[in-house]
């Protein structure tokens, strides 16, 4: 498999089979040591793996766990996904979904005709894996990835799961002998046995499908349909994880991944590009995508030496930032609209629902005054009962940087092939290269908040650099000195003064796109290359 993107692999039993592979396309056959995979890719939310899918026979416990051990061995995977159906023992309807947090097993040993049943206990699933799937158990936007809208709604539970045969006794005992269990698998056993063996090489999770109760002896002709449901459910949370988790084995400091452009003379530069690390929430109102910013402390402003320093860019200070939600990409034309045109939202002012100069439902917003990028966040407020806002000066760079001390999240220079801005020479002879980096196009428009997707920071952030400035709480200062070191906006009593923008735009040169770079506009003002970015409050994660 292509070492460059993530790879998960996926075990399901024949039943699921077809229904899990529905959700991958363009399906090869590998065949390894004799076993055959079906290899895919799947593309999340900036996010490329890809993915080996095997069947297993369960009843075959050997068979499954010399399967599993072949697959590490030749996919390398970072995730294995363990997806299929189970019984409901408890809070759980018929096609809800449930995250195996521990796996309950027993193993049979007889001893005359009396059966002893040692209780087994093996936790299985990442803690990272199961944030992640807590958080989209929350967000619920797993549920745009079935073909239709399935009512009554599905809901997904973390909670143990019981492995066992399928047996009426056994079942019946699993409901009183595990009190916190949620769901009995009565098909994978064997799964067990693939826990036991990988709990530590690889990160894992189970995710069932509740195709029954426990208590429910009517089902029959109804079964295959049931199970169906079951099975196409866990699917599609499996792959709304899938597309928003990034594992720990492959988050590395900027320092241990950098990558080499050159310019005309060979000359190396350092270009990094990093993993995203963040988490990421989604504000299922306008689908406003969050990435959750932890907490930190950092050295805001630039040195003197570096190349295109302005003196309102110092005295460097340690600054403290709490934790708090940021949006992924600045606001875009699309948001915008959805929230203009909600009159019944309105605090202060009325907003044009199509201001922007450059159109195109994911291109940033732009034309908005400070004073319109307050509204919309208050209305967002208003619509959604959470706190949004305009990030301060500090809480942006502070997420610009992402930990990194350099001109630019991505190193020492800047390309256009990572950024929109002008990589040509101006008509006063500021070049468009920056340091050793080279010169580039000038795209002369902003353009798609997502054209640079995959060249977030590790933050999970993207367009930090370039495209349009963006907006911050706080009033100009000339300079830092008596600036707060608390994260909090510097403000003043003249509440019409001049406003922070950050960031730079798609018609300046790349030193104005640097993490330290910043510029004033008054609040009233409306122009084509400023936009803005949301915070959120971070919800008492």
């Amino acid at each position: 498999m292509p070492q460059e993107n993530l790879r998960a692999f996926i075990f399901t039993s024949p039943f699921e089979h077809h229904i899990v592979a529905g959700f991958l396309t363009s399906q090869d056959v590998t065949i390894y040591e004799g076993t055959v995979y079906e290899t895919s890719q799947f593309t999340g939310n900036n996010l490329v793996w890809d993915v080996g899918l095997a069947q297993i026979e369960a009843d075959d416990i050997t068979s499954t766990v010399v399967q599993a051990k072949r697959a590490i061995a030749y996919f390398k995977p970072h995730v294995i996904f363990l997806i299929g159906v189970a019984i409901g023992i408890q809070d759980v309807l018929p096609g809800d979904v449930v995250v195996a947090t521990e796996i309950y097993g027993y193993r049979h040993e007889k001893s005359g005709e009396v059966y002893n049943l040692p209780f087994e206990m093996l936790g299985f699933g990442s803690y990272g894996l199961q944030q992640c799937a807590r958080t989209e158990a929350q967000q619920k936007n797993w549920l745009d990835r079935l073909p239709k809208f399935p009512s009554p709604t599905p809901e997904v539970h973390l909670a143990p799961v019981v492995f066992e045969e399928r047996d009426a006794t056994s079942v019946k005992r699993s409901q009183s002998n595990y009190q916190d269990a949620q769901a009995v698998d009565p098909e994978s056993y064997g799964f067990y046995e693939i826990a036991r063996e990988l709990q530590r090489p690889v990160a894992g999770i189970v995710i069932r499908g509740i195709s029954e109760l426990i208590d429910d002896d009517r089902r029959r002709e109804t079964d295959r349909i049931a199970r169906e449901t079951a099975a196409q459910h866990a699917s599609a949370f499996a792959f709304q994880l899938l597309a928003n988790f990034v594992p720990d084995s492959i988050l590395t400091d900027a320092q241990d991944d950098p990558e080499q452009s050159f310019q005309e003379d060979n000359e190396p530069i350092s270009i990094l590009r990093k993993p995203r690390r963040a988490q990421c929430f989604t504000e299922s109102a306008i689908h406003l995508d969050l990435m959750l910013i932890p907490a930190g402390t950092f050295m805001m402003g630039s040195p003197p030496e570096e190349l295109w320093h302005y003196d309102n860019e110092g005295p460097q200070h340690e600054v403290t930032v709490p934790t708090f939600l940021m949006g992924r990409y600045p606001v875009t034309q699309a948001q915008w609209r959805a929230i203009a045109d909600r009159t019944d939202l309105k605090v202060n002012l009325d907003l044009d629902p199509d201001p922007s100069r450059f159109k195109g439902d994911d291109r940033p917003v732009d034309w908005e005054s400070w004073y319109e990028a307050v509204e919309f966040c208050d209305r967002l407020s208003r619509l959604t009962g959470h706190t949004y806002r305009l990030p301060t000066e500090a809480e942006w760079e502070y997420a610009c940087r992402a930990h990194t001390k350099t001109p630019f999240h991505f190193g020492e220079s800047i390309t256009t092939d990572l950024a929109n801005y002008s990589g040509e020479e101006d008509e006063f002879g500021i070049p468009g290269s920056y340091g050793k980096g080279p010169q580039g196009n000038y795209r002369e428009a902003t353009t798609s908040v997502i054209h640079f997707h995959s060249l977030a920071n590790s933050f999970g952030l993207c367009d930090m650099h370039g495209n349009v400035w963006e907006w911050c709480l706080d009033h100009w200062h000339d300079d830092y000195e008596g600036a707060p070191t608390d994260g909090r906006a510097w403000l003043t009593k003249n509440t019409d003064a001049g406003r922070l923008a950050r960031g730079g735009s798609y018609n300046q040169h790349p030193g104005r796109c640097r993490s330290a770079s910043r510029r004033t506009a008054l609040p009233s003002n409306r122009i084509d290359h400023i936009g803005f970015r949301v915070v959120c409050e971070a919800r008492g994660l």
